[in-house]
């Protein structure tokens, strides 16, 4: 997908009268995503408590129906998508369409937020370099780059304590070797 179609796209939502909202629909947020989550196997995500307190909420709704909604993390260097979710999984075809269009209008309008607060960063939570073909993450990865902007690597390290998630992420690891190795 090129950045022109995705400027279309955004468009449309525009012309359709899809309208974004910053940190107010929590509670409507919450809901579809514990659907969503739920359609996709997916384990529950955060707490409206969390949310308020480390990130920012761009929701999306037309004639007062919430259509879809994406939560940062936010600082005031960097702003970094985290989860989001949609109605796309309980509707018809025309309504996923603008569905599509709104998530897009949610992603430009972060965007132009983060420039308006002079944000240094704005990361779209990850970009697929793995080895084994996979389409669903090289559809994602096509979504973020018809935004323009460039794909930087950075490394995330984390510390855990726990024995029990040491091991897990031993046989995580394992597997994603002999995965990579097939």
């Amino acid at each position: 997908m090129s950045l022109t179609s995705c400027r279309r796209f955004i468009n449309r939502a525009k012309r359709e009268n899809i309208k974004i909202k910053i940190n107010q629909d929590y509670e409507k947020f919450i809901e579809v995503n514990s659907s969503f989550r739920k359609k996709k196997g997916l384990n529950p995500s955060e707490k409206i408590e969390t949310m308020k307190r480390y990130g920012t909420l761009f929701s999306a709704e037309i004639d007062g129906e919430f259509l879809s909604g994406i939560f940062y993390l936010e600082d005031k260097n960097n702003i970094r998508g985290w989860f989001g979710a949609s109605k796309r999984f309980e509707t018809d075809k025309e309504k996923q369409k603008l569905i599509g269009d709104a998530n897009r209008l949610i992603h430009w309008e972060a965007i132009k937020y983060s420039k308006t607060k002079k944000i240094k960063q704005f990361d779209w939570g990850g970009y697929y370099t793995g080895k084994i073909r996979d389409e669903q993450r090289e559809r994602i990865n096509n979504f973020k780059t018809s935004f323009g902007g460039k794909i930087i690597t950075q490394y995330i390290y984390q510390k855990d304590y726990s024995n029990i998630y040491k091991i897990a992420m031993k046989l995580y690891k394992l597997k994603e070797e002999v995965l990579n190795k097939l």
